[in-house]
């Protein structure tokens, strides 16, 4: 560390000084020290081993699911807020993440998240820089959504394929 007094004290081979983000205290830690030669062992290792795969983990979906399309339920068990986000959406008319922390009194990680599933989803537009994002339905297909009369994004595929 530039500045600091401490670092004439390490002994090396894995000992540091660590700075806590957030304070100005150095803490002195000991981290694991890896020779050059042990890494190229490594390495050559798992170069010459076959690769075991689990069949269990390669019959996944790859993309983890949250598809467009998505049954209520689905999303439901995406955020305990999901469908409530979406309501503020289409409420509202525009897509942001301070608008979600605002209304559900929500941190940054989560109302961001929010977001991204309904981006994914097709209920918003894609990301726009610093503007809010497009809502894509209405409130009418939303609540027709939720009472099982519609299909999820079937109202919205009309309107990508006519390129609007």
């Amino acid at each position: 560390m530039l500045d600091e007094i401490g670092a004439d004290k390490l002994l090396g081979n894995g000992d540091m000084l660590y700075l806590t983000p957030g304070t100005s205290h150095l803490v002195r830690a000991q981290g694991t020290f890896v020779s050059d030669e042990e890494v190229n062992e490594v390495i050559d290792f798992f170069s010459e081993v076959e690769p075991q795969y689990s069949n269990e983990l390669a019959a996944l979906p790859a993309d983890g699911g949250g598809s467009a399309g998505a049954g209520l339920d689905d999303l439901k068990d995406r955020d305990a807020l999901y469908t409530q986000a979406i309501e503020v959406v289409i409420r509202e008319g525009r897509g942001s993440v301070s608008l979600l922390q605002r209304c559900l009194g929500i941190g940054y990680g989560r109302a961001a998240r929010l977001v991204d599933y309904m981006a994914e989803d097709g209920i918003v537009g894609d990301y726009n820089g610093s503007q809010a994002r497009e809502v894509l339905y209405t409130s009418e297909e939303w609540e027709a959504f939720q009472s099982g009369d519609e299909e999820p994004l079937e109202s919205l595929s009309a309107v990508v394929s006519d390129g609007v």
